[in-house]
């Protein structure tokens, strides 16, 4: 439950924040050369937050399969058992 409150108060306030974007860029172009600035820095440091998680997925996938194409040190056709 709290974690669906967060989830809709963050859409809030993002949807708020884009709404304020809008109107400013009727406003006039020195405000709307400011705002088109400040877009860019918030969408570029969202996307450098999102490189680590890129790179941890990327480092478990290699991982997951390392651990398939491994050799088995068990032979699973043998007849006996160990």
């Amino acid at each position: 439950m709290m974690k669906q409150q967060k989830s809709l108060s963050l859409r809030l306030i993002r949807s708020i924040l884009f709404a304020s974007y809008t109107d400013s860029f009727c406003a006039g172009s020195t405000i709307t050369v400011f705002f088109v600035f400040t877009m860019a820095a918030i969408t570029i440091s969202q996307l450098i937050s999102l490189s680590s998680d890129s790179d941890k997925a990327t480092n478990a996938a290699a991982s997951i399969f390392v651990v398939i194409d491994r050799e088995l040190k068990i032979d699973p056709s043998a007849q006996e058992m160990y």
